[in-house]
């Protein structure tokens, strides 16, 4: 059986709106005002490991998952929008 990824979730199934989905995703984590509501509305924070030990540290206690997760379902809800939406604007019918 396959893995899926933590965040398949989140990301929207048109290939023609995954990439920039993981594109602005990737600028909105690392930005501070974004990043600064975001704790403001769940209490959850994260800064990018400065060291392998902080990374190795992050990976072992499954934090840097859980925030990156749990980022990315604030992330669709208020910034980018319904993931189902497709490059014409039209919501898939699940």
């Amino acid at each position: 059986m396959a893995e899926t990824f933590p965040l398949d979730q989140y990301i929207p199934d048109d290939p023609l709106m995954a990439a920039p989905w993981l594109s602005a995703f990737g600028v909105a984590i690392l930005n501070k005002d974004i990043m600064a509501a975001f704790k403001a509305e769940t209490g959850l924070s994260w800064n990018p490991p400065k060291s392998p030990i902080e990374q190795m540290v992050d990976e072992a206690t499954g934090y840097q998952e859980e925030v990156i997760v749990a980022f990315a379902a604030w992330f669709n809800a208020n910034v980018w929008g319904d993931p189902k939406m497709d490059h014409t604007g039209k919501i898939e019918q699940v």
